[in-house]
């Protein structure tokens, strides 16, 4: 809904006055404290595979985010996002989507 966001999240806002480029990273650095948040309640849960860490988990969420927000800002062709979600969920938690999406008792 937004596509300067994208450009801005990306180093667009480097190039503009100090204060906006610092909030940019500021943004960033936000998104990533929360994901990594969310990856290490998953690990407590024993959701995320044991050979992954939280940070792994967080670093591979967040290039699949950049890497999304570039193929967007310059029309690029990309997978959907549902297929984004199933690589991630495959590669980093136990039972892929499904252990996510299936209540646990």
């Amino acid at each position: 809904g937004h596509p300067g966001l994208a450009r801005l999240m990306l180093g667009g806002g480097s190039t503009e006055a100090a204060p906006m480029a610092e909030r940019l990273k500021m943004l960033n650095a936000k998104v990533r404290a929360q994901v990594a948040q969310l990856f290490k309640m998953a690990e407590a849960q024993g959701v995320v595979l044991a050979d992954v860490t939280a940070e792994a988990a967080m670093e591979l969420y967040f290039g699949l985010m950049v890497g999304s927000a570039v193929s967007f800002s310059f029309s690029l062709p990309q997978v959907g996002t549902a297929a984004k979600w199933q690589l991630l969920a495959k590669s980093t938690l136990k039972g892929g989507a499904e252990a996510v999406l299936t209540p646990q008792n």
